[in-house]
């Protein structure tokens, strides 16, 4: 329902806020899903931009396992929630 998308993209904002790679990662790519498919909801996600910007350049210390490889994804994944965030375009089923 459309009057509960801004509880929804404070929860994923929360998600992206924490401290978790993979977290961090899954939110992203439902944000990115959810914007390219809800318009409002890409509306309600603008007062959450912030959080967003900030993953964009998440760091941290090297996994001995994975190395920069969870910050590289969470990375890419914000940049791509930015530009569905910040875009017009919409998936519209045909």
């Amino acid at each position: 329902m459309p009057s509960d998308l801004p509880a929804v993209a404070e929860y994923l904002a929360d998600c992206v806020e924490g401290d978790h790679a993979h977290v961090k990662l899954k939110a992203l790519f439902v944000i990115k899903t959810l914007a390219y498919r809800i318009p409002p909801f890409q509306q309600a996600m603008q007062e959450h931009l912030r959080c967003v910007q900030d993953a964009s350049v998440f760091t941290g210390p090297p996994s001995p396992m994975f190395g920069d490889e969870p910050y590289r994804l969470v990375r890419e994944a914000a940049d791509g929630a930015l530009e569905a965030l910040s875009g017009n375009e919409f998936y519209h089923e045909e």
